[in-house]
């Protein structure tokens, strides 16, 4: 947020995206509940509904507390914007939060399947990741024994027909020996490497590949 020109501010008065409060309480979560289901907006904290400025005392936690308070009071759990500012002497907290938009975006994308969607939200941000997936067949042998063993541990002979393999063939062996060495998948019975119930399973370093 840029330089706040609260004159202006003042003149704009509340609207569905902009509201003005005294002191931070529960009208404030609920309101930021509604931005977060609509288009977004900010919440000032320190100002009159008449828009006059009134001012807040803050502690140094005071911001991390009203935080706190925000997200243990929601679910699932906002986590705006919340910002100092000093007008006239006086200081007034502007809290922000994001709308629906994105909540239309993934509405949008159930009609491309292959584009997967995701959000991740920090304290003062949020990053959105669009990942569009490749075709089964497209994707390197690696990459495909890696998405099987996603769904569950398998044996050697289960991993081939998952993969569309009549028989586990020299290359899946070669693959598999070169995943088992860089530990992106692991043995389910360490100690009995050549058991007939031996399963390969995926590891921390293979779902992180899998992301890549």
């Amino acid at each position: 947020m840029g330089p706040i020109d609260f004159k202006n501010l003042c003149q704009q008065g509340e609207s569905d995206q902009l509201e003005f409060k005294t002191s931070f309480q529960k009208e404030v979560i609920e309101s930021l509940v509604a931005f977060a289901n609509t288009r977004g907006g900010t919440v000032w904290v320190g100002i009159t509904d008449q828009g006059a400025l009134k001012g807040v005392t803050l502690g140094k936690e005071t911001l991390n507390e009203w935080l706190g308070q925000i997200k243990s009071a929601t679910s699932p759990a906002l986590i705006p914007e919340l910002t100092a500012h000093t007008i006239d002497g006086k200081t007034v907290v502007a809290i922000e939060k994001y709308g629906s938009g994105f909540i239309r975006i993934r509405q949008a994308l159930q009609d491309y399947p292959e584009i997967a969607f995701s959000i991740e939200e920090f304290a003062g941000g949020v990053m959105a990741s669009f990942i569009q997936s490749q075709p089964e067949s497209q994707l390197p042998l690696e990459a495909r024994i890696l998405r099987a063993l996603a769904r569950a541990p398998m044996g050697k002979r289960e991993i081939s027909e998952a993969l569309g393999q009549k028989e586990v063939s020299g290359q899946l062996n070669k693959v598999m020996r070169a995943l088992l060495a860089t530990a992106k998948i692991e043995l389910t019975l360490p100690h009995k490497p050549t058991s007939r119930l031996q399963q390969y399973r995926l590891t921390e370093l293979g779902h992180k590949a899998m992301l890549k």
